[in-house]
């Protein structure tokens, strides 16, 4: 999830004008970004429940409705990566929103708050 994180912080940056807008570096974030959302579903199996992982009991109290948030997750990304190589910083940032709002809404209910 930190991977992810980071990945997306490089492209805001770059969308926003606090980074040099390089379509290549986009290209490199995107594919990294959904290529780690493939692992999310295995990150956290049941029980692991610590200071490490940040989750909150929903995921496994709830594990169709993170199933789904983490099937969210995967289409925007997807869609992002094939965005990304057409250099369209309007479209980027239009998907990248998209992601961005996918994550902080499983978040909000699936991640400790204080973390």
């Amino acid at each position: 999830m930190k991977n992810m994180g980071r990945e997306l912080k490089a492209i805001g940056e770059m969308l926003v004008g606090k980074a040099p807008f390089d379509t290549a570096a986009v290209v490199q974030h995107a594919d990294a970004l959904h290529e780690n959302c493939h692992r999310t579903t295995t990150l956290f199996p049941p029980g692991s429940i610590d200071h490490h992982s940040k989750a909150l009991p929903a995921i496994w109290e709830k594990p169709e409705a993170f199933q789904e948030a983490m099937q969210k997750l995967h289409n925007a990304t997807e869609t992002f990566a094939a965005t990304a190589p057409l250099g369209d910083r309007a479209a980027l940032a239009a998907s990248f929103e998209q992601t961005r709002k996918i994550c902080n809404g499983c978040h909000e209910t699936f991640r400790s708050p204080d973390n």
